[in-house]
């Protein structure tokens, strides 16, 4: 037992060469839900601390889920579907690589966990977007499972989502996937991982239904 301890612990510190990537540790850091957006869903100045903080010489960080567009808000979950946000993750990512370390962005739409309240928001109709809750099917989430009203903070039952019609994801989802994968490589956020979380994810409910 203690050998095996002791080789994890060597190995633990050796280089990895990931796909192109090419690591000096085999420190990574798991994506966490931190919830620090300003109030415009951009990543700020405790975000950018947060990152900062992890980041380490030829070390990967892979940030926290992503909402790709304004249908998918999550609580205060940094978006990254407007300039400012691009310019928010630049700051992130450059702080990364100063020390050294690699950032990879996670993608993610919430799917029946938006709630419709959350279409209120002043930014969110600003930019023309309906929000209802959609998903694969008109089967909500489970009530046991509450989610954030916006404007009250309150935690409330989920709404009945939309399905989703094969148009639409084929045109306008897919669309929006594309918009945000090409968003993430300005500010060089050079890997993309998809977000399956159980029940809380859109492509995780197509799978699960």
């Amino acid at each position: 037992y203690q050998r095996r301890v002791r080789d994890f612990s060597n190995n633990m510190f050796k280089p990895l060469q990931l796909g192109s990537l090419k690591l000096e540790h085999r420190v990574i850091m798991a994506p966490l839900t931190r919830l620090r957006a300003t109030d415009t869903f951009a990543p700020g100045p405790t975000a950018l601390e947060y990152y900062s903080q992890r980041a380490s010489k030829g070390g990967l960080l892979i940030t926290e889920a992503v909402p790709i567009s304004p249908e998918t808000p999550y609580e205060w979950a940094p978006g990254i579907y407007t300039e400012e946000h691009v310019e928010g993750w630049k700051k992130i990512v450059d702080a990364v690589h100063k020390k050294g370390g690699l950032i990879s962005i996670q993608l993610w739409h919430i799917g029946r966990v938006a709630h419709e309240s959350w279409g209120k928001h002043p930014l969110l109709q600003s930019l023309g977007r309906p929000l209802p809750t959609v998903s694969s099917s008109d089967v909500p989430l489970p009530s046991k499972l509450l989610t954030q009203e916006y404007g009250t903070g309150k935690m409330v039952p989920p709404n009945i989502p939309r399905p989703l019609g094969a148009e639409e994801i084929r045109v306008r989802l897919v669309g929006d996937y594309v918009k945000a994968a090409e968003a993430a490589k300005e500010p060089d956020l050079m890997r993309w991982k998809f977000t399956l979380l159980m029940g809380i994810c859109l492509i995780n409910s197509f799978v699960m239904e």
